[in-house]
């Protein structure tokens, strides 16, 4: 009760910089809490009345040009430095050029000058300021790049899924960024400040913190009792907090490139903005208090600067010193162990630095060394660590739906979406690329497979073709190799009913904390390669009947629950337990409970 009263005192105080008589302006949204404007890129202030990029007529948000003065006020900052390292844009004439360190150097079409396209020769001029015209020369046709936020053939239509959850239908969704109605905060606007009470603690503002007395345990205490890992849980039994952090540390970067279009939910590597959007609106593990946070997610939106080639090490140590400086007492007592991180680049965290290693990471690619060659050896190029990380499944994207539909079943449904005991004409099924001569590609096993079974009856082995897909839905079993990084086969396999063969040493599979995975797939060695027909020929048919029941039962778990994303505009839960995110938070459940017996 205390607590209570004090933390009501201190909301008091703080409310009265922006709720009261003044406005956070040029879209900037009110914490009431901390009484602190949450600016949206490109303004700074008090009440974000500073206007950062002068020169940019939108901002420093995506287009393929912009001004060349623009873009030197946007390269400033250290982050949008990586992200535009090579960036075009046009003089005070109009004339391209490209702009780097301050060096400019002509680019030329042809013999002449490539001067900027007038709007007025593009589809209702691209709608003022809503896109730029471009003169695409190998078509030999006039085009509207759109930005962030607009679509159309003139960039007509605002488009509102630009932005975290659209905002939550209390906001505005502008240049991929939400604006968020008087009374809401966050990045998606989720957060109602009105009606939140004062036992969930934000921490803006680390006073309110104290006044908790929360006792911990003593170093190198055990725990009476370790809590059993079960495959079910309580949603009510994992709490995690998600920091809002300010748009010039994590979101402007994804803005700058053009990522904001990732919210769409097309692309692979789009696991962790779905992740997010289903945490932020999932309020029986949500938590606005960070005294009865598991965990700490951390957003870092790190591919808006490496993309799939790099790796998140910069970007993440960024976000990190800000947070340890802020918060210091989030890191106290594990020493930021049960702070979230994603790397969904193909890479993962390989090799892993020392100062990154502690955290836990969400990732795709499951790689325990950079050499395979090595998984014997004790050297130090570590990749993905068990006891500190979790390999996800990819973001499948639409295409998913395709496979749910062909057999008449909707996609956000539970029930089983293939027959699974039915006979199929291909015995072995896996299309590819092979890259013959790369020893380390694929481990050297796609090559081999190719060289041995092309010929075999029943194996179909190819190079990739459209109709893989429906070629799966007619296999019994498929190929899951690697490629030069992580695959998401394993999804495809699993949401056609093939039974997955996995060939690929030294690699964590996804959700291997909490699946069986001897139940739905068979697991051989690069060496056993050459017995791989022996070695199916041998499964009874009462045993793959038994791997196919099981494909089905698991198949959930590679494939995110919801296509109708309207359906998280309104805070009422009802996320599938037996989905891609629920299966993230069975396995961050199990964390959990190693975690509990670690402290100290």
């Amino acid at each position: 009760m205390r607590a209570v009263l004090i933390f009501g005192f201190l909301e008091i105080i703080l409310a009265k910089q922006c709720s009261n008589s003044q406005k956070c302006s040029n879209g900037g949204s009110c914490n009431i809490h901390t009484g602190v404007c949450a600016c949206r890129i490109g303004y700074s202030g008090v009440l974000c009345e500073t206007n950062v990029y002068p020169s940019c007529s939108y901002g420093c948000a995506h287009s393929n040009v912009m001004s060349c003065a623009c873009l030197r006020e946007c390269s400033q900052h250290p982050i949008l430095i990586e992200a535009q390292s090579n960036y075009p844009c046009y003089d005070n004439e109009g004339y391209w050029d490209t702009w780097q360190e301050n060096i400019k150097t002509k680019v030329l079409e042809g013999d002449a000058l490539k001067k900027k396209v007038d709007q007025s020769l593009c589809k209702n001029g691209c709608s003022g300021d809503q896109g730029i015209c471009e003169h695409f020369v190998q078509e030999n046709k006039y085009g509207c790049l759109c930005k962030l936020g607009y679509v159309g053939h003139s960039c007509e239509t605002e488009t509102e899924w630009a932005c975290f959850n659209a905002c939550s239908n209390h906001g505005r969704c502008v240049a991929a960024q939400c604006s968020c109605d008087q009374g809401f905060f966050g990045i998606d606007c989720s957060i109602d400040l009105r009606t939140q009470n004062a036992l969930h603690v934000y921490a803006q503002d680390e006073g309110p913190l104290s006044v908790f007395d929360i006792p911990l345990p003593a170093a190198g205490a055990v725990p009476e009792e370790l809590p059993l890992v079960q495959n079910r849980f309580h949603p009510n039994t994992l709490k995690i907090y998600v920091y809002e952090l300010p748009a010039w540390l994590n979101l402007e970067q994804i803005v700058d490139k053009g990522y904001g279009y990732v919210h769409q939910n097309y692309d692979i590597y789009n696991a962790y903005h779905v992740f997010l959007e289903r945490l932020l609106h999932d309020w029986n593990v949500r938590t606005l208090n960070p005294r009865e946070a598991d965990f700490f997610y951390v957003p870092t939106f790190s591919y808006g600067v490496h993309g799939n080639g790099g790796r998140p090490i910069e970007q993440s140590r960024r976000v990190l010193n800000y947070l340890k400086l802020k918060y210091p007492t989030h890191f106290s007592r594990l020493g930021g162990a049960n702070h979230i991180l994603w790397a969904v680049n193909d890479d993962g965290l390989c090799p892993i630095p020392a100062d990154l290693s502690g955290y836990l990471w969400l990732t795709h690619n499951g790689a325990t060394h950079t050499n395979y060659e090595l998984l014997e050896h004790d050297d130090d190029q570590k990749c993905f660590n068990p006891l500190h990380g979790i390999v996800v499944p990819g973001s499948e994207g639409d295409k998913v739906q395709e496979f749910y539909l062909t057999y008449g079943v909707e996609y956000n449904s539970t029930t089983v979406a293939f027959p699974f005991h039915v006979r199929r004409s291909i015995y072995f099924y896996f299309s590819g690329g092979y890259r013959f001569g790369d020893s380390h590609y694929s481990q050297g096993v796609r090559q081999q497979v190719f060289q041995l079974f092309s010929n075999t009856s029943g194996f179909v082995i190819r190079s990739s073709e459209g109709d893989a897909p429906a070629r799966m839905r007619n296999s019994t079993f498929c190929l899951i190799p690697t490629g030069s990084g992580w695959t998401h086969r394993m999804t495809y396999s699993m949401a056609n009913g093939c039974i997955p063969v996995i060939i690929q040493d030294g690699i964590v599979q996804p959700f291997s904390s909490i699946l069986p995975y001897e139940d739905f797939s068979v697991q051989i060695f690069r060496s056993q390669v050459p017995q791989l027909e022996k070695i199916l020929r041998g499964i009874t048919e009462e045993e793959i009947v038994f791997l196919q029941t099981s494909v089905a039962h698991y198949a959930s778990y590679f494939i995110w629950d919801v296509m109708d994303r309207a359906r998280f505009a309104k805070n009422t839960g009802g996320i599938h337990e037996r989905s891609l995110y629920g299966g993230i938070l069975k396995a961050l459940h199990h964390k959990k409970s190693i975690l509990h017996a670690d402290v100290g």
